[in-house]
């Protein structure tokens, strides 16, 4: 947290604080415009989106269904009935968050998240473990926001770009890789 921060925070100030917040996550950038194959300009943002659906998608490798063989396949006795996410474990999560302003389907930064971590950790493991209990997932979680960032080269091609991804069920598989870790030790 910079100097800057710290005085709006001890300012006390809700206005004061949402003025900063709303700076914060305006976006600072576009994606210029593209080319197309045959070589013609797009500037249409949802041509370009399309166009950047159709590269990242034929460079990511497309699951077969196929499950390798594997050598052995281990006997596992212990039985993970129950998935209980603790607070400290949700707080641990959120704040190996990096320090960024991209926004994930809820349209909330992740700067917001490592923020209020104390505040949050406990509802959002009762949550966790609420949602676990039954087996479900919301939908909206399964969702991503895939961000076209530039690497190097030419700006109007696609393949000069990679994509990010922020995807909440990533994080939470994390936590519960930790928890199942704790059980079976």
């Amino acid at each position: 947290m910079n100097k800057y921060e710290l005085q709006v925070l001890e300012r006390n100030n809700l206005g004061a604080f949402y003025r900063y917040v709303s700076r914060r996550l305006k976006s600072h950038g576009s994606v210029g415009p593209v080319c197309d194959d045959s070589g013609q300009f797009i500037s249409n943002s949802r041509a370009k989106a399309d166009r950047f659906n159709e590269y990242f998608v034929s460079v990511n490798i497309i699951d077969n269904g196929i499950i390798p063989e594997t050598v052995k396949t281990p006997v596992i006795n212990n039985i993970l009935d129950t998935v209980k996410f603790t607070p400290d474990c949700v707080a641990s999560i959120i704040r190996r968050l990096k320090n960024t302003l991209s926004c994930g389907p809820d349209n909330l930064p992740l700067l917001f998240f490592k923020q209020t971590a104390n505040s949050i950790a406990a509802p959002l493991a009762t949550l966790y473990s609420q949602l676990m209990s039954v087996g479900a997932v919301p939908d909206q979680w399964k969702t991503a926001v895939v961000v076209p960032v530039f690497k190097s080269g030419i700006a109007t091609s696609v393949s000069n770009y990679k994509s990010k991804t922020n995807v909440l069920y990533l994080y939470l598989q994390d936590c519960n890789i930790q928890i199942a870790n704790l059980h079976t030790a």
